[in-house]
């Protein structure tokens, strides 16, 4: 059987984009402003998007430990070929 669509080594990976944060805290250094809550928000972007990762890559892990703990065999064999007489 293949993999399917939804198998985690063929989705892309999406990180959050800190620009516009980052092009609001300067323009607001431009415009003589404090340009904290344009830095605190895109800090707060960066860590959820880090947290979104780590949350996939934990989900990748449970997802190996869940199929090889199934008890499902790992190959299907049609047929064995130059073993002998093993059943």
């Amino acid at each position: 059987m293949g993999r399917s669509a939804s198998h985690p080594s063929t989705q892309k990976v999406n990180f959050t984009s800190p620009a516009a944060p980052l092009l609001g805290a300067i323009w607001s250094a431009v415009t003589d402003h404090s340009p904290l809550m344009w830095l605190f928000a895109m800090l707060l972007e960066l860590q959820f998007g880090l947290l979104f990762l780590f949350f996939g890559l934990l989900g990748v892990q449970i997802r190996a430990i869940s199929d090889r703990t199934r008890g499902t065999p790992l190959v299907i064999e049609r047929e064995r070929v130059n073993f002998g007489d093993e059943g």
